[in-house]
């Protein structure tokens, strides 16, 4: 290696800034990236970055397709190889999604069912039910609302709703019996067969294409299937049921298209980056399958990616991410600087 080559640094999206650096033989190594809010991230030296586009969805529905373009620029000086890879992290319903009920509050931790109690003003003829009026006390932060209405006859009709405010303006689902007993002036409204209704936690399913354990910490893990070239991963793998489309990935190894590699879990770029080059696109778009249940309701998915960039030498190859022999080192080595 020529004393006088400038070094390349890894880098990818970070929320936090945060760098973790490693020093490797003569090139340093590091590793950064964000979740769902993607800003491209700059390495030590700001020399490889991702470029993306991406609107990060907060009412995604199934069969919509999210555009998510990510690649690499190198803004260095020096060529540079590089490589991506990803990690995810979701969260969704249990139990297909389907509302739980429970006799008193729900416990820390579940997912309240929250209604909008607008409806229920004084201007639209809704009272709050006096104390007094009650057989027996509400549980703490319980509210009943009455609205009355003439029918024929003379005769009048109430209507109740109650809801569960445990601070002012988080409204919450409930339902419940009503019924007069006794008479004026001692006719008492009965409250009865009271149900709060809630979502058990989300479980929380993580996958790490590479291994790298950056941002992976917690849940279910699970590691990506070791594919069999040429076959590329159709679907994010912590659920069956989030479609990948790609952009210019070939299945084999071709000069300037992304190449994945299932041995390790990278997407890697055949052929050097050079200095202000931008590689072709690797990720276009996500979907959210059409056939996805209630589960998905509330559903968050965090993808994060990693972008690394190494020196374009065999050393770099060797000791940086141990490419040493076969297909993918026969297509990278013309590339390399002598």
């Amino acid at each position: 290696m020529k004393p006088s080559r400038k070094l390349i640094a890894i880098t990818a999206v970070t929320l936090s800034a945060v760098i973790t650096i490693a020093a490797t033989f003569a090139w340093f190594v590091a590793q950064d990236s964000k979740k769902n809010h993607f800003e491209t991230g700059q390495g030590i030296d700001g020399t490889v970055n991702i470029v993306e586009t991406f609107d990060p969805p907060t009412d995604w529905v199934p069969g919509q397709e999210i555009l998510k373009n990510v690649s690499a620029v190198n803004n260095g000086q020096s060529d540079a190889f590089v490589r991506i890879s990803f990690e995810e992290v979701l969260k969704k319903l249990p139990n297909n999604g389907q509302m739980q009920t429970s006799t008193s509050a729900p416990a820390a931790g579940s997912i309240p069912v929250h209604v909008n109690n607008a409806a229920f003003s004084s201007a639209n003829g809704w009272s709050a039910v006096p104390a007094g009026d009650l057989s027996a006390s509400l549980p703490s932060n319980v509210h009943v609302l009455r609205k009355s209405v003439s029918a024929p006859g003379g005769k009048t009709v109430d209507s109740f709703v109650i809801y569960y405010e445990p601070a002012p303006g988080d409204t919450q689902k409930m339902t419940a019996d009503f019924a007069w007993t006794g008479t004026a002036p001692n006719k008492k409204l009965d409250v009865t067969n009271i149900q709060y209704y809630y979502y058990n936690a989300k479980v929380t399913t993580e996958a790490d294409w590479a291994g790298k354990n950056v941002y992976v910490t917690q849940g279910t893990q699970v590691t990506p299937p070791q594919t069999v070239a040429p076959n590329l991963p159709t679907n994010l793998v912590a659920d069956n049921l989030i479609h990948i489309k790609y952009g210019q990935v070939s299945a084999t190894i071709n000069t300037g298209d992304w190449w994945y590699n299932p041995a390790d879990g990278y997407f890697y770029f055949i052929g050097k980056l050079a200095p202000g080059q931008t590689a072709p696109l690797l990720l276009d778009t996500i979907t959210l399958d059409p056939t996805c249940g209630n589960e998905y309701a509330l559903m968050e998915l965090d993808l994060h990616v990693l972008l690394e960039g190494i020196q374009n030498t065999e050393a770099a190859l060797a000791g940086a991410w141990s490419v040493t022999t076969g297909p993918l080192y026969n297509a990278l080595k013309p590339f390399c600087a002598v």
